[in-house]
């Protein structure tokens, strides 16, 4: 049995308890404290430890559960969630909520978003945003979820620093870019159209961007879609680079992402995972987070450090 470094934090971090170093590391196996120590399972765990833990440590089983739920917090996986082009880390809340339980979650803005300054708009800012992220927090191999243009960018980034990243899921990720493409979707982000058609979505949007002009950011993101077009950053020697574990998730009903350019990166990167979700259209605010937590928690489950 391994001692994990985060266990011998956590027992230094407790010294009101009186617990033995070795017994607060013994109580279960490394690989274990994530499967039989989360959440409700704990109290479940702390009963079938009974008399056991009591003679070890002279401590009853509610010190059992608190001294249990402090390694398990330090033993989770990083999760980092990356939000959308438009959007921001509040689009990604309801997700959050329904993993929490098993991941340390990171939710930042992607910068020119969510009133976060940017000098410009372009996806190899967003990824030099993600790497310089990883660094700044000390995260080991972090676990990332890519909604739609957050997925390429941690797709890039996986490409660029192979071993960097732990595993990357996607949802609704555009991984075919041309000239013409991009043409199609800048034609639709033109803000001064949108507020006249759909003045509640133009509300939300200044709302989420502030104190950032939100018509800037969509201009914005219209440029970083053409630059897109005109040069994309994944291709099929990027995607063949891609060395880790690699989630590539579509909604069925997305009107935006097809299943044939997703399948097609599929099949380019080693080792990849195919999954589509039923009735779901683009937005992520439509997305089932129960189905879409379920397959999240299974792929991640896989990932090795």
């Amino acid at each position: 049995m391994g001692i994990h470094p985060n266990a011998l934090e956590t027992c230094a971090l407790l010294p009101h308890f009186r617990v033995p170093l070795m017994s607060v590391i013994l109580l279960l196996p490394p690989h274990r404290y994530r499967e039989e120590c989360s959440g409700t399972q704990v109290q479940g765990q702390a009963a079938r430890k009974g008399s056991w833990f009591s003679q070890s440590t002279g401590l009853n089983q509610a010190a059992f559960v608190t001294i249990t739920l402090g390694v398990t917090s330090l033993l989770m996986r990083n999760l980092i969630l990356l939000h959308g082009a438009l959007g921001a880390p509040e689009t990604l809340e309801p997700l959050a909520t329904a993993l929490t339980a098993h991941y340390q979650l990171h939710l930042p803005a992607f910068p020119g978003r969510a009133g976060v300054a940017a000098s410009g708009y372009n996806m190899s800012a967003l990824v030099g945003f993600l790497s310089e992220f990883i660094t700044d927090n000390n995260l080991e191999r972090p676990l990332i979820f890519g909604y739609s243009m957050g997925g390429y960018a941690a797709l890039t980034l996986a490409s660029r620093q192979p071993g960097l990243l732990g595993g990357v899921a996607t949802l609704a990720t555009k991984l075919h870019w041309s000239a013409d493409a991009a043409a199609a979707e800048a034609r639709m982000l033109d803000p001064d159209k949108l507020e006249a058609k759909v003045p509640a979505f133009a509300a939300t949007l200044a709302r989420r961007h502030a104190p950032l002009n939100w018509k800037d950011v969509m201009r914005g993101t219209a440029t970083l879609m053409t630059d897109l077009g005109n040069d994309p950053l994944l291709k099929q020697p990027q995607f063949k680079a891609i060395a880790d574990p690699v989630l590539l998730l579509l909604g069925d009903r997305d009107s935006m992402v097809s299943l044939e350019e997703t399948r097609e990166a599929w099949q380019q990167i080693p080792g990849a995972q195919l999954g589509v979700l039923p009735n779901t259209p683009h937005p992520i605010e439509k997305a089932p987070v129960e189905i879409l937590s379920a397959q999240l928690h299974h792929f991640y489950r896989q990932c090795n450090l």
